[in-house]
Formats: C-alpha cells, structure tokens, sequence
C-alpha cells in the first residue's frame, strides 16, 4: 500500500471513530434507530398495525446493531459478535420484507448501495442459507419495484453502483445463474471489477495442469478437480506469497507479483492478458466468492475459513458466527467470467 492511500485510510479511519463515538451516545439517535423501531414491531406483531413501516423499522435496527459493532471495533479494539450476528439477521429480515412488499404491488424497495451492504453482511456472517435468500430476493427483485433495475425513462441509477453488480456476477455464478445484464441500467464500465488492455500473463491462476500457479514464480500442490468448488487462499506476507487450497498450503514463495505495491496498484486473479500473444491461455469457470482480508492470514485462520459460502443448506450456527475481517474489492481488477476456484483470501502485505 503506498504512502498517500495509507494517509487517506488514517484519516478516514479517524472520522470513522469519531462519528461512531458520537453516534452511539446520542439520546434522539437512540430513540429512532432503537427505542421506536422495536416499539413500532411489535406492535405489528401484536395487533398487525403498521406493517407498512415493518421494512424501513428493521433496517434501523440493523443501522443501530452496525453502528454498535463499528465502534467497538474501531474505539474499543473488540469484535461483538452477537452485534454483527444481528446485523446479518436484520440485514436479510429487512431484505425479505422489502421484497415481499414489492411482490404484493406495494411498492416495496431498497437502495442499491444498501442492497449490497446487507447481501454483503449475510455473505460474511458464514450463514450460508441467509446468503442464498438474499441473493435470490435481490436477482428476482431486479424485474419489480424491490430494485427497479429494468430500462426506462426515469433513472439511470443502476448505472451508479458497480459493486452491487459485482456482487449479483459473484452469486449468479456460484449458482450458475445466467444474468442479462442488457435487460437493465448497468454501468458501461465496470472497472475496478472488469480488466481492459491487460499485457502481462503475471498473476494467480490454476495452470494447465490443475495446480495452484503464481505465474511466473511457482506451481504445486493437491490437484484442482474441474466442476468441484474449492477455497482457494491466497496470503502475501512480507514478501512471500503462501498459496493455499481447501486450506492446505499448496506452495510458499518469495515473489512481488501478487503485491499491490505495482503499477495500476492491481492484483489479478485467474485471469490472462487480454491484449498481445498468447491471450485467453485458461479455462473457463466461475469465481464464486473474493475476500480481501486486512492483515495478513495464518495457516489456522485459512483452514478456519474454507468452505464454500453458497453450498446447500447446513445447519447453521446458533451462538457463534465467523467474523470475516474484511470484504472489499479496493485495489484490484477481476473479470466476470472466470476459472471456477473461490480465493478466501487475498491480502497485500
């Protein structure tokens, strides 16, 4: 990471802190985020009144649970996880009423940017049914007032958020969905998420013959099997990249090529030059998931985390959820049709 976008992340970081700080301590704050959205539910769940305010009162909840963890996390140097347990719950009820309010024609709908911060919540709780009904709301919600998304006159606000797109490519994929994107207001240009003129073969890939591969460095490890998902972790740790899969260290090498200390500040995962000689040397697949972590991972933490985030449902947690430490797509290009591997993990030094 160079110098100034370390300064801004600081500088960001202390605003952060200090709204958080305040936003908590704030008496009105309280009363509409918490005190009136839980009195405003259960009077709905006692006399059915005002079930049209069911949506708008959870996402409070979730707005007030976040705010909670956030300052634990950024003034207190802890990590709730019953806070962020109950985030990813709101994140989805808040979904789910939304949507069922659009599918009865009355007019329920969220915002894209939220849209993909609840999606997100569920995806990093680990609850992997959670994840899959958000996923699914948010595809089909795209036809209905839940997110309006179909061609128009009026708007062309699908146009102004690339990472919810990002994040529908990531799971229609994983459930080998096909999304139209021609049907929608879709952003002409995807970037940071799509690769234009690349001319190096430099990257992450799984090579020709079914191994893990940091191109030009290194290769080796248990086999890749086509058409199985697997976890795939990447850790680049004071210059030394460590190749996980299943999370089973493939390989360890000493190599810049995966730091994002580079020009363009880019780190490219299975994917090849799309301009010049030898373009399109990898198979085609999906990449269902990408994390980008904010330190760097041990052996433990990769196996703690491999798993595959959109398999059938399991039973889920009941007191403990994995708290992911990041997800962020700051950084780095990745292309929307790509080899079928998940990187958990990819952190620069």
């Amino acid at each position: 990471m160079d110098t100034n976008m370390s300064k801004q992340i600081t500088r960001l970081t202390k605003k952060l802190s200090r709204f958080y700080s305040d936003w908590i301590v704030s008496e009105t704050i309280r009363e509409l985020f918490w005190d009136k959205p839980q009195k405003d539910l259960s009077e709905y769940v006692s006399t059915g009144e005002k079930w049209e305010f069911v949506g708008s009162r959870t996402g409070k909840l979730l707005t007030w649970n976040y705010s909670q963890y956030a300052n634990a996390v950024l003034n207190e140097d802890r990590y709730p996880l019953d806070e962020f347990a109950l985030c990813a719950r709101y994140a989805k009820a808040a979904v789910q009423f939304e949507a069922a309010f659009a599918d009865a024609g009355q007019n329920g709908s969220i915002l894209l940017h939220q849209a993909a911060f609840n999606f997100s919540l569920n995806i990093l709780s680990g609850w992997r049914t959670d994840a899959n009904t958000v996923g699914r709301l948010l595809v089909s919600g795209l036809d209905t007032s839940l997110l309006d998304l179909k061609h128009n006159d009026r708007h062309k606000k699908g146009k102004l958020f690339r990472h919810f797109w990002f994040l529908l490519h990531l799971y229609c994929s994983a459930k080998g969905l096909i999304l139209d994107t021609s049907l929608y207001s879709y952003p002409e240009d995807m970037s940071p998420y799509d690769v234009e003129n690349r001319q190096s073969d430099n990257g992450f890939y799984v090579e020709p013959s079914n191994q893990l591969n940091v191109y030009p460095i290194t290769s080796g490890g248990a086999t890749f099997t086509n058409n199985t998902y697997h976890d795939v972790a990447l850790v680049n740790s004071a210059g030394v990249v460590y190749a996980y899969m299943d999370g089973t260290l493939s390989f360890s090498a000493a190599t810049n090529v995966m730091d994002i200390n580079n020009t363009g500040n880019l780190m490219n995962f299975f994917l090849d030059n799309t301009s010049g000689g030898g373009i399109g040397e990898y198979s085609s697949g999906r990449v269902a998931l990408i994390s980008l972590y904010s330190g760097a991972l041990t052996a433990s933490d990769v196996a703690n985390i491999a798993g595959n985030p959109f398999a059938p449902s399991v039973p889920e947690p009941e007191e403990y959820i994995m708290m992911l430490l990041g997800f962020g797509m700051v950084g780095y290009q990745i292309k929307r049709k790509q080899r079928k591997a998940a990187p958990a993990a990819a952190k620069p030094a």
